[in-house]
């Protein structure tokens, strides 16, 4: 039966669910661009017929009530005027006047002085939408209703006016009047299909809104960003591939490692570090994979990678062993109190072969009181869990020391390094670079002020020249290393160099 790997999972899958993820919200977007481009024409569209359709009405009220008003009483000469009005306006069919309280009218242009009764459900409206006229049946009508001189006037329009006042018809919007429970276009009323509607703006008369369908949406979306998508399905595309190769890139490198390891390729180096008075007082191991064809590796390279597949904690079994072959070897001595420092990241605290391995080194060193110090690096931020920190509590309760390397470049902050109880800051050589004559030295000043602050020590690494060494040793760090005083070198170098051996 086949165990659950999520490192396998996530390198089978990343990829196509990265791609998913850049499809989706790309799509998105594209709906969103489209929706909003969408409304602006509907807003537009919508404030032009209210525009127009007011102003006509108002002109209506403004031309017609000084001529009608005269006349009001007297039902003839009201016809008379009317139908003049109605002669020089197209859109008017028929002008009316009734009662106050609007239930009847009195004098029209179509019925004369016939009385003819009006349905009540109309009289509350200013302007209405009539399905069929009263005064000519079987015909719709819009009604606008005004008062004069303590009756009522009715203006009855033709639909046209509407096809007029309206902006060229939207495969894809519908603009309307809304005249009580009708909502017009241009030719017709709306039909009862689901809609998603915008209302933009409202008078006395009327308000004036539009309308969308979902299918008409996606069909306006098709037609004009079609391009926008395809470039979203491109670029998903080009994430899937991406990342294919990058991923398959770290799977050969791992594979790679894996034979590397194999193969006996990566070998411990050491820099020594020194105090501020020349003595050598320990040094930092660093891992070297020398490849027979690529030649030297950069750790730059692999590292990453090693913790990601969870490689790291073999090549720290291998450093761990070749330490204990060469440093522990009979007739070796180390100074008294040497520190030996190694890098460790995150992902190695959750395995129980670090203690195995420090152990075996604090044995190694405890004959010459030496110190086995645990670099641990910013790449990876460590889980704030009690498993993790209980391993670093565990080690420093037998001896070893803590410190952080390339202190300010990445996860650490003040809370972690009390938390992890840290004995030393090691200044990164990016800030020591920052040394020179002339130049500000505000942050490595700070990165001391706050180890001694806390009560820490302090390696600057990378010192490279004898200024940058004066003005360290004038700030009274505590140890340095770099090119200045003596580059890595393999264990072998390192001993025949700097450690006297004894007879065995």
């Amino acid at each position: 039966m086949k165990t659950f790997s999520l490192r396998h999972w996530l390198q089978r899958y990343t990829p196509l669910l990265a791609a998913l993820l850049v499809l989706l919200s790309g799509s998105l977007l594209v709906l969103l661009m489209a929706r909003n481009v969408l409304l602006e024409e509907g807003q537009a569209s919508a404030r032009l017929v209210h525009d127009r359709l007011k102003s006509t009405l108002d002109s209506f009220a403004l031309q017609s009530t000084p001529s009608l008003q005269r006349v009001a009483l007297n039902c003839p000469a009201f016809i008379y005027n009317a139908r003049l009005l109605a002669l020089h306006n197209p859109y008017i069919r028929s002008i009316s006047l009734g009662d106050a309280d609007g239930r009847t009218i009195r004098c029209s242009t179509i019925t004369g002085s016939k009385p003819q009764p009006l349905p009540p459900r109309h009289t509350s409206l200013r302007f209405v939408y009539l399905p069929n006229s009263p005064l000519v049946p079987n015909t719709s009508v819009l009604v606008l209703q005004l008062p004069l001189a303590g009756k009522q006037l009715y203006f009855g329009i033709n639909r046209l006016l509407l096809n007029a006042i309206f902006p060229t018809r939207s495969e894809y919007l519908e603009t309307y009047v809304t005249l009580g429970r009708y909502k017009l276009n241009a030719v017709a009323v709306l039909d009862d299909k689901p809609r998603i509607h915008h209302t933009v703006a409202a008078n006395p008369y009327f308000s004036v809104g539009f309308a969308y369908t979902w299918s008409g949406f996606m069909h306006y979306v098709a037609y004009h960003y079609l391009a926008y998508w395809l470039l979203v399905v491109v670029l998903a595309a080009l994430v899937y591939q991406l990342l294919v190769r990058l991923l398959a890139s770290e799977a050969r490198l791992c594979g790679k490692i894996s034979q590397g390891l194999a193969r006996g390729q990566f070998h411990a180096f050491i820099q020594p570090v020194f105090t501020r008075e020349g003595v050598l007082s320990g040094g930092e191991v660093l891992i070297r994979w020398i490849h027979p064809k690529d030649g030297f590796i950069p750790p730059d390279v692999f590292i990453k990678a090693a913790e990601h597949s969870g490689q790291i904690n073999k090549l720290f079994s291998v450093l761990v062993q070749q330490l204990l072959a060469t440093l522990g070897r009979p007739g070796i001595r180390l100074p008294v109190g040497f520190h030996l420092g190694l890098n460790i990241s995150a992902p190695q605290l959750a395995q129980p072969a670090l203690l195995t391995d420090c152990r075996a080194l604090m044995s190694m060193l405890a004959p010459q009181q030496g110190v086995l110090v645990l670099e641990l690096t910013e790449r990876v931020e460590i889980p704030n869990n009690a498993a993790c920190y209980g391993v670093l509590n565990q080690l420093k309760s037998e001896g070893a020391r803590i410190a952080v390397d390339d202190f300010g470049t990445g996860h650490s902050s003040l809370i972690y390094l009390t938390r992890m109880q840290v004995d030393c800051l090691k200044i990164d050589k990016s800030f020591v670079d920052l040394i020179s004559e002339g130049s500000r030295t505000d942050i490595v000043d700070n990165v001391i002020d706050l180890a001694r602050r806390l009560g820490m020590e302090t390696v600057a690494e990378g010192v490279e020249t004898a200024y940058q060494q004066a003005y360290l040793e004038q700030m009274g760090v505590d140890m340095l290393q770099g090119y200045y005083f003596a580059r890595p070198m393999p264990l072998a170098d390192f001993v025949r160099q700097y450690l006297p051996q004894q007879p065995a």
